[in-house]
């Protein structure tokens, strides 16, 4: 949404004042400047409301902004024209529709999107991630558009196929799934050798069976990006979003919702792309429908779905301190009964055989020779997390050669690659795949012996 709205506010269903709305969707704040008001007395109190809505004018077009959980702040002065006030909003969203839209009101039957952070991937950096098996023609026009770093991830072949977001039809439909049904546009073609290479997306369409209030669509909408911030490995900015919905006489009608401040710690400034993906929406698409149907019902659980979030709140970043290391510990406790409990329902108590049992059922599937001494690793980060809490004693030099993030790394490894296994997840596909390490996952394997010996070597 762009800044500067001019026209007719309501401050409640009666009082109307003229001004001007600027949004900063950045940062999930707004400004309003009404004007005309006479004295200091006229300043209405009603600016304290929890809903600002009014008419609009932008280019000539008349329409309606409502802006959703407001809280204002403001001064009073004096303009050319006389008196005026000046209102800063935060808000938790707000629509832009062709009438007032009502936060509760089931009128939503779509909505459509691109997460920031993936709708603009240049070519020198994540153009080509997804590139299957190209030939010698098709290698060539790569390395003319990538950095020399990226070249050597490519491999020659029989077939120049690239597989890419080009923001036009969904190729990978995913209905039935607790939300509604899914479309994601993931294409795979072949390009002629000297044609110009360009993408966009992904673009992602979620349908209700039934219309649903703006309310559960952006509630649905974030339960869809920890999905996808899971197999990408960055944690995608919803900024904003396009919904269909039935307005009076049943007639479709489409308005635009901004959604500053609902981006779980405000996202990741990572890019990703389709060669980052754990899960290839292009070349495995049965599997994906799979996984992410079974990922989308499970995150049904309450308890689930907050340990979900607490994994997501800092995945993806660089930065790692005493905090992410004490929440990646307590995303286990967080889980649901069922995955504390003995096979005869006697509760397990102590949280690291939580997590180790969870540890075990990973290492089987990739091997032990990949992780070695991983119950080591775990109960060293369980004892970060009481040292840092409770004061325990040190097991060992937290400060030293990056123990903390390495912990940390270990234990969102175990979580996240958990939950895929237990979703359908194919990891010894993955395994193979070459561009594995663009992934968070993928990068811990590649590190895990090294930043091992550094753990052990700060032994207290």
């Amino acid at each position: 949404m762009r800044s500067g709205y001019k026209g007719i506010f309501f401050l409640t269903d009666e009082e109307r004042v003229a001004g001007e709305l600027s949004v900063d969707p950045s940062n999930g704040t707004a400004e309003v400047l009404v004007w005309g008001l006479g004295d200091l007395t006229d300043v209405p109190e009603s600016l304290g409301s929890d809903t600002l809505y009014g008419v609009v004018w932008e280019e000539g077009n008349t329409q309606i902004i409502s802006a959703f959980g407001c809280q204002f702040s403001g001064r009073y002065g004096f303009g050319i024209t006389g008196g005026m006030y000046r209102a800063w909003i935060l808000f938790s969203f707000a629509a832009l529709g062709g009438r007032e839209i009502c936060a509760d009101e089931p009128i939503v039957t779509a909505v459509q999107f691109f997460f920031a952070g993936f709708e603009e991937s240049q070519l020198e950096t994540g153009g080509f991630d997804a590139v299957i098996s190209p030939d010698a023609d098709l290698r060539a026009q790569v390395e003319r558009s990538v950095s020399a770093k990226r070249q050597d991830d490519y491999t020659l072949g029989e077939n120049p196929v690239i597989g890419f977001y080009d923001g036009r039809d969904c190729d990978l439909g995913i209905p039935g799934t607790v939300l509604g049904e899914v479309k994601i546009n993931a294409r795979q073609v072949t390009i002629g050798s000297g044609k110009p290479l360009e993408k966009h997306g992904p673009f992602v369409r979620l349908t209700f069976d039934e219309p649903v209030s703006l309310l559960t669509a952006k509630h649905r909408l974030g339960k869809l990006r920890g999905f996808v911030a899971l197999v990408v490995g960055v944690v995608p900015r919803l900024t904003e979003f396009r919904a269909d919905s039935v307005l009076e006489g049943q007639t479709p009608r489409k308005f635009v919702v901004v959604n500053p401040n609902d981006r779980l710690d405000q996202g990741s400034n990572g890019q990703a792309s389709i060669g980052m993906s754990l899960l290839n929406p292009i070349t495995r698409k049965d599997e994906f429908r799979v996984v992410a149907t079974n990922w989308l019902e499970r995150n049904e659980d309450q308890d689930r779905s907050h340990s979900n979030l607490r994994f997501l709140s800092h995945f993806g970043k660089n930065s790692y301190n005493e905090e992410r290391l004490i929440g990646a510990v307590n995303m286990f406790d967080l889980l649901p009964l069922s995955e504390k409990e003995y096979s005869n329902g006697k509760q397990i108590k102590r949280i690291e055989t939580v997590i180790n049992r969870r540890a075990k059922k990973v290492q089987a599937r990739l091997g032990d020779d990949k992780l070695p001494k991983l119950d080591y690793v775990i109960r060293c980060a369980v004892n970060g997390r009481n040292h840092f809490t409770h004061g325990t004693p040190a097991s060992v030099d937290f400060r030293v050669g990056g123990n903390i993030a390495f912990m940390t790394k270990a234990l969102e490894f175990v979580y996240g690659v958990g939950e895929l296994l237990e979703c359908g997840w194919d990891l010894s596909s993955w395994l193979n795949e070459c561009r594995r390490s663009a992934h968070p996952f993928g990068a811990f394997l590649r590190d895990y012996r090294k930043a091992l010996r550094k753990l052990e070597s700060a032994s207290t």
